[in-house]
C-alpha cells in the first residue's frame, strides 16, 4: 500500500510538529496513510463526476444552441411569407384603387378594428413577457436540464437540486 519511505517521512513529521517519537509501524501512522489515500481516490472520483457532468452540459448547450437556430429559421420563413401576403394584399388594394371603385362601405372601419386588435394584442403580449422573450430559449433549456438531470450521480443531483431550490426560499 505505502512505502517505508512514505511512513518514515510522516513519523519525522509528527516528531516535529509534536515532539513525540511515533514509530514507522505505529497503527496510527498506517491508518492516517490509508485514509489519505481513500481521499485521494476519492477526490479522482469526484473529478471523473465533475468532468462527465461538464461534457454533458456542453451537449446540453449544443443541444439549445441548435433548437434556438432552428426556430429562427422558423420564424424568418415565417416572416417571409406574411411579407408575400401583404404585398399580395397591397397589390389587391392598389388595383382596387386604380379602378376608382372604392371599398364596401363600413370597410374601413372593419379593417382599422382589426388592425387596432392585432396591435393591442402584440402590446399586451409583449408586456406580459416584459419586452423579453428570452423565456422561451430558457424553457428549451429546462427541458433539456429535466432531461439529463436523472443521469447525473445522486450526489451531484442533491447538490445542483439544493442549489437551483435556494432562491426559491
Amino acid at each position: 500500500m505505502v512505502n517505508v519511505a512514505e511512513r518514515r517521512r510522516i513519523a519525522h513529521e509528527v516528531y516535529t510538529i509534536t515532539g513525540v517519537l511515533v514509530p514507522e509501524d505505529d497503527p496510527i501512522v498506517l491508518a492516517a496513510l490509508f485514509y489519505a489515500q481513500k481521499l485521494r481516490d476519492a477526490a479522482g472520483d469526484a473529478a471523473g463526476q465533475l468532468a462527465s457532468a461538464s461534457a454533458e452540459s456542453r451537449a446540453v448547450v449544443h443541444s439549445a444552441s441548435a433548437l434556438i437556430q432552428q426556430a429562427a429559421a422558423e420564424r424568418k420563413a415565417l416572416a417571409d411569407t406574411i411579407e408575400a401576403r401583404m404585398k399580395k394584399v397591397i397589390k389587391d388594394a392598389a388595383r382596387v384603387q386604380s379602378k376608382q371603385e372604392g371599398p364596401p362601405p363600413g370597410w374601413r372601419g372593419v379593417f382599422a378594428g382589426v388592425v387596432l386588435g392585432m396591435f393591442l394584442t402584440g402590446g399586451v403580449v409583449a408586456v406580459a413577457c416584459n419586452f423579453s422573450f428570452a423565456w422561451i430559449q430558457d424553457a428549451r433549456i429546462g427541458a433539456e436540464f429535466k432531461r439529463v438531470l436523472p443521469k447525473l450521480d445522486s450526489s451531484l443531483r442533491d447538490k445542483l437540486m439544493e442549489y437551483f431550490e435556494k432562491p426559491r426560499q
